[in-house]
């Protein structure tokens, strides 16, 4: 199944094509643990993630043409 993968700020460096957003195929029943270990991203890594728009964790469930956000984050004063 396709998703729609977009990574922000230093996330970026674990994109496969080398931009921040991209296509990728996954296989019918994966979560977003699988998508995280196929793009190889450290389990120490903090970000948050959105599935189309809404908080996620990573045993959601992906679906064919999700919209798949992470980014690291906001910290501030």
């Amino acid at each position: 199944m396709k998703i729609h993968v977009n990574l922000y700020a230093n996330l970026k460096q674990y994109s496969p094509v080398g931009a921040g957003s991209f296509t990728l195929n996954m296989a019918s029943g994966s979560t977003l643990k699988n998508l995280i270990d196929t793009l190889n991203i450290a389990p120490k890594v903090k970000m948050v993630i959105l599935v189309n728009g809404r908080r996620a964790d990573v045993e959601t469930h992906l679906s064919p043409e999700d919209k798949i956000t992470l980014y690291p984050p906001i910290e501030g004063g």
